[in-house]
């Protein structure tokens, strides 16, 4: 089985005293993970970095000193709960995708993206954001939109 976040779960995830955090952390259980693949595009880091950074400004002096950090975290992430990073999708089928999800769902850019990858990886969503909710895919909204 194939899973696929979004960065409003990932950044649920990173911060702790965030109002999901503890349902989020709760998934990342090792049993519950077994036989499973997790998987994170470029986007969702991007967004979750930058969500990040807007959410701490005031702890950081630059964007540069919170980038430091963030990469530890994401780092940290990866390295110990067996995520991967999609690499590319190397034809246009992904734009194809997007656009359908777009057309289809209403979803903007990123959110078709988003929609793109998870359909292509065959990967169920989880995300709290219910805009994918109205989509064909297999959707773990895990509550309402952020």
């Amino acid at each position: 089985m194939n899973i696929y976040l979004d960065a409003s779960f990932l950044v649920a995830l990173f911060v702790e005293n965030h109002e999901y955090h503890q349902m989020v952390a709760g998934f990342f259980d090792i049993d519950r993970l077994e036989n499973k693949v997790v998987y994170v595009s470029y986007l969702t880091i991007d967004e979750t970095w930058y969500s990040l950074y807007v959410n701490s400004k005031a702890s950081y002096q630059t964007f540069s000193s919170f980038s430091k950090h963030f990469f530890k975290i994401l780092s940290d992430f990866i390295d110990s709960s067996n995520v991967s990073v999609i690499k590319s999708f190397k034809d246009y089928k992904i734009l194809d995708k997007a656009f359908y999800g777009a057309v289809d769902f209403n979803l903007r850019p990123r959110d078709a993206f988003h929609y793109a990858y998870s359909s292509f990886l065959e990967a169920d969503f989880y995300t709290l954001d219910s805009d994918f909710a109205k989509t064909d895919l297999t959707v773990h909204l895990l509550t309402s939109h952020i």
